[in-house]
């Protein structure tokens, strides 16, 4: 399953390859994290890369386009910020544990809001499953979970495109849920269900 990453961090962003090997780990202990909503950070060799978004934080978007005909834009002053300025926010927004802060919302119309309200909704399902999977994963089975990153990329000339030309602008990651082999997660059911068949075979 894929989802979107928030709270990306572009500091020492390093070269992003598509497809690359991240892994998640929860940030327990930090102001953000809790028993109830953990933070589960996604990190490409060592270097944090963004967080996977807590399933309310993508609903409240559906809501709001839902009933209140809203949608999530840059807040202003911020649209025409440039990456470093960004990106100096973005450390200390990161710091205090305050991750939504650069959007505001503004009235929409009936078909846009409909849009947003079906993607949204359809995006949080995608969360939820992603975000049981990986507590039981990690606090359960004790076993560090793997996936791939995908990075989306824009260009003034070429907009948004995923052919590395232009900056990173937002990243996704998938993970292999469901794959019986030890690259899903080291250890847990998969792992045995991959010995197993290995055995088997021999």
């Amino acid at each position: 399953m894929i989802t979107r990453l928030n709270g990306i961090s572009f500091v020492n962003l390093p070269h992003i390859t598509s497809g690359a090997e991240v892994y998640a780990v929860r940030e327990s202990g930090e102001l953000w994290d809790s028993d109830a909503r953990p933070a589960y950070s996604v990190r490409l060799d060592g270097l944090h890369l963004g967080y996977i978004p807590l399933v309310e934080t993508i609903k409240e978007e559906a809501l709001k386009a839902r009933h209140d005909k809203l949608r999530k834009v840059w807040r202003k002053g911020m649209e025409d910020l440039t990456p470093d300025q960004l990106r100096k926010i973005a450390i200390s927004l990161n710091e205090k544990g305050e991750l939504e802060h650069f959007h505001d919302w503004e009235p929409t119309d009936d078909e846009t809001a409909r849009r947003i309200a079906y993607s949204k909704m359809k995006e949080a399902e995608v969360v939820e499953q992603v975000r049981d999977w990986l507590y039981t994963e990690i606090a359960r089975n004790m076993m560090t979970p793997f996936g791939t990153i995908l990075p989306t990329y824009y260009d003034q000339k070429h907009g948004r495109n995923y052919e590395e030309i232009g900056d990173v602008c937002s990243l996704s990651v998938s993970f292999d849920m469901d794959a019986c082999n030890p690259l899903a997660t080291q250890g847990s059911a998969a792992m045995e269900a991959f010995k197993a068949s290995r055995h088997d075979q021999s």
